[in-house]
């Protein structure tokens, strides 16, 4: 039975995406239109699965505002998405007794050790970045956005309440 379920999703993964992609482009072109917004560079735009719209405020004040008015975080705060949240990687800790970065041979001797605040470029950026959920369900990366179910029009409302609150924030 799961075997069959599995070849009748694959059958349908084209679809899939293709769903996520005009989704995405829906958002994205109404969340354009707002001065001052900008979005994450994608590296490969072509193998993208579009299942989010990682869009960057000016400032993390306006997007902090923005994401409590519309019920979303900032990356910054995003869990175990963001280094400074990895409890085991601030403790050094690995899946097993030794493994990279922290005892490895592919390494120099230097000790490899990672605290909250060594990445400020980074903080920065994830502060003021707010991801809009495309067809995905995580409350601790992108609790606002549409579902994989959502049609064009649904994704237009949902990015028009976004825009409307970024618009308020950012004046």
């Amino acid at each position: 039975v799961e075997g069959a379920v599995l070849v009748a999703q694959f059958r349908r993964l084209d679809e899939i995406r293709e769903r996520l992609l005009a989704n995405r482009r829906t958002a994205q072109a109404i969340l354009a239109e707002v001065p001052r917004l900008a979005f994450r560079e994608l590296p490969d735009p072509d193998g993208d699965l579009a299942t989010h719209l990682v869009v960057v405020f000016p400032d993390a004040a306006s997007a902090r505002a923005v994401a409590a008015e519309i019920g979303a975080i900032t990356l910054d705060t995003s869990g175990w998405h963001v280094y400074s949240l990895m409890e085991h990687l601030l403790a050094g800790r690995t899946i097993t007794e030794r493994g990279c970065p922290f005892d490895c041979v592919c390494t120099d001797d230097r000790p490899a050790a990672y605290r909250p605040g060594m990445l400020p470029a980074t903080d920065a950026l994830l502060a003021r970045s707010m991801s809009f959920s495309i067809g995905v369900s995580d409350p601790n990366l992108a609790p606002f956005g549409v579902t994989i179910r959502s049609d064009a029009a649904a994704t237009a409302v949902t990015a028009e309440r976004f825009a409307a609150a970024a618009r308020r924030h950012l004046g």
